[in-house]
């Protein structure tokens, strides 16, 4: 949904259904392989070879996997016609202290080999790239984040996975976000600012074991949420129905306000503050514990 590439599709359980689908044919055609693993599928490596070729030529696109060593930075001009970068797993000794300019770059996508606590985003790095509509990062410690990331106005997909996170207000001004996901990050609030999200329609707080203090009102003004995600070890101090003055917390009433829920995993440990016909009939997946 970040990039656009699936013309007609605004809803996530529509993207969710076109992906599925593509991801069968790729598979019957026999460029994606089953995995291992639920929900993932692996791609021969003389297959990933060949599309990383094509997209690097047609799309100036900047792509190393895992194992790969990156030695040196493209030149300038490449990466001034760069529409994508995914740096997956590879080894790379230090992101550039002079901030790329890149005019074109719409995906960017680092996940960080070894957990190296060395690499790091300095805080004007994305001030040449202002085209990017995804950022996805893991595996990085980011005591605050970059204020270059505030002028990303058309940034439609946030990631942040895995990562040890300070404070996050800084998210609140991408406005036009759709996308934010934070799974298995150590974050411990979610602060009012994220409730200027809008646009958002999905958010993923999967893992997020150390998230005890959502700002109250953040859930409710979230009102296209239409995919909630937070499972049995993210965020369980939810308050209950009635409690106002002096609330420190997100209300489960909150929920109440998200009229195009369609898809909620929560963990409630006290069944008895669930108020009645707490969910719409647009809630279509849940799994609450």
């Amino acid at each position: 949904m970040g990039l656009g590439l699936v013309k007609n599709v605004d809803r996530v359980e529509e993207a969710r259904e076109t992906l599925l689908s593509l991801v069968k044919k790729l598979k019957d055609s026999c460029l994606l392989l089953e995995s291992y693993d639920d929900g993932r599928v692996r791609m021969h490596e003389l297959v990933r070879d060949v599309a990383i070729w094509i997209a690097s030529r047609d799309q100036h696109a900047l792509s190393r996997a895992y194992g790969d060593e990156l030695t040196e930075w493209p030149d300038r001009d490449f990466l001034k016609k760069c529409s994508a970068i995914s740096l997956n797993y590879c080894k790379i000794p230090k992101l550039p202290e002079v901030p790329w300019v890149c005019p074109e770059l719409r995906f960017f996508k680092l996940v960080n080999h070894d957990n190296d606590d060395s690499l790091e985003i300095t805080g004007d790095y994305f001030e040449g790239m202002n085209e990017l509509k995804v950022v996805d990062v893991t595996g990085l410690r980011i005591p605050s984040l970059p204020p270059s990331l505030q002028s990303l106005t058309i940034l439609q997909t946030l990631c942040l996975d895995q990562c040890v996170l300070g404070d996050i207000a800084l998210v609140g001004q991408l406005t036009n976000l759709k996308i934010l996901s934070l799974i298995h990050s150590q974050v411990k609030e979610l602060p009012k600012q994220i409730g200027q999200l809008t646009c958002l329609q999905l958010l993923d707080l999967t893992g997020c074991s150390e998230l005890v203090l959502i700002s109250p009102g953040v859930i409710s003004s979230l009102t296209r949420l239409e995919d909630l995600r937070m499972g049995i070890n993210s965020f369980k101090q939810w308050e209950g129905e009635g409690f106002i003055d002096g609330r420190r917390n997100a209300s489960i009433i909150e929920l109440k306000h998200l009229s195009q829920l369609t898809a909620l995993e929560i963990h409630i440990p006290d069944a008895n503050i669930l108020p009645a016909n707490l969910f719409s009939d647009k809630l279509e997946r849940q799994r609450q514990r």
